[in-house]
């Protein structure tokens, strides 16, 4: 993807938040619920290329990258918790 594809079809997370709700997604019901991933969860979000971090009054915006790269963290996070797997 290039830098000028990256940047074109990232969204802010209010436009991405009201997107998730409008198809059922149920992960951030609230915008406050994005946000906080987003605090919880910067460095690799930016590592991965998932969010271009705000700069001055320019809110953080996210890119095609942010739902895989969230999905991922989202089962590592859930791998880690320490569950046990119901699969025999």
């Amino acid at each position: 993807m290039t830098p000028t594809t990256l940047l074109h079809d990232s969204r802010s997370l209010a436009t991405w938040q009201a997107e998730h709700l409008a198809l059922g997604g149920e992960v951030f019901p609230t915008l406050a619920s994005l946000q906080w991933f987003i605090r919880q969860n910067r460095t690799e979000l930016e590592t991965q290329k998932a969010i271009i971090s705000g700069k001055g009054s320019r809110g953080t915006m996210l890119t095609p990258n942010f739902d895989q790269i969230t999905i991922g963290l989202l089962i590592g996070a859930t791998e880690n918790f320490g569950g046990t797997s119901s699969a025999s």
